[in-house]
């Protein structure tokens, strides 16, 4: 029983995984041509950044102080 569940949840995985892969690349497809998308995910993937690098300090910071 156990590894029915372990299977399905592997390839419930592979299927999201493919799945988020096959519509950023519709939306890549969608949106190509369009100068004020690419400043807005420029902007974006930016902000996305900055939040990532302060939660990987903080993260680092809890790590060693604990």
């Amino acid at each position: 029983m156990n590894k029915d569940i372990l299977r399905i949840k592997i390839h419930f995985m592979y299927i999201v995984i493919i799945l988020v892969f096959i519509s950023i690349l519709l939306c890549g497809a969608l949106l190509i041509g369009y100068e004020g998308t690419i400043k807005t995910l420029s902007n974006s993937s930016t902000l996305l950044s900055i939040v990532l690098a302060v939660v990987a300090i903080l993260i680092t910071l809890w790590d060693v102080a604990g």
